[in-house]
């Protein structure tokens, strides 16, 4: 059995065919920063840890593959004061990549993370939009058919590994 993905084959060889002509730069972050992948929101405010929301579509097995996925290297890179991600920028899309270190090599090669080779430098494709659109957008997406668990029926916000649950929507109104 193949291991899902959010990275397709074909979005690899799109983004290895675009490196001879496209621009990377470093990835430039603004105040308040928000990535989705797959459905899971990762909020990142400058100088502060990331904060994950997961939509109520969300369950254990979702979870687990996405923290075994790109999800996981989006968050642990931007838990750092100096996060090793850039852009690749080409006339069609643009792709967010996380620069892999010699000391993350074999560990990002063991997990098949290792997506494109530019000169010296591999990286690892975190997420792939149209060239107008924005990293907050949902796009990608595991293709397998899961078992929506009905008593996960409120969104949640994970921060720092702690899990917060929104208050249930109050259906009572004020009469006077």
């Amino acid at each position: 059995m193949q291991k899902l993905s959010l990275i397709s084959d074909d979005l690899k060889k799109l983004v290895d065919a675009s490196l001879s002509k496209a621009n990377i730069k470093r990835y430039e972050f603004g105040c308040m920063n928000r990535f989705n992948i797959g459905r899971v929101i990762v909020k990142c405010v400058k100088g502060e840890k990331p904060v994950i929301e997961l939509p109520e579509t969300v369950n254990k097995v979702y979870m687990k593959l996405w923290k075994n996925d790109v999800g996981s290297v989006l968050v642990s890179e931007l838990k750092k004061e100096t996060p090793e991600l850039f852009e690749l920028v080409t006339a069609n899309f643009r792709a967010l990549l996380k620069k892999i270190s010699d000391d993350e090599f074999d560990a990002f090669k063991e997990k098949g993370f290792v997506h494109v080779v530019l000169a010296d430098s591999r990286y690892t494709i975190l997420k792939a939009v149209g060239s107008k659109k924005s990293y907050s957008e949902s796009s990608d997406d595991y293709e397998f058919e899961d078992d929506f668990d009905e008593s996960m029926n409120s969104s949640q916000i994970i921060e720092q590994d702690e899990i917060y649950k929104e208050p249930a929507a109050n259906d009572s109104y004020q009469l006077f």
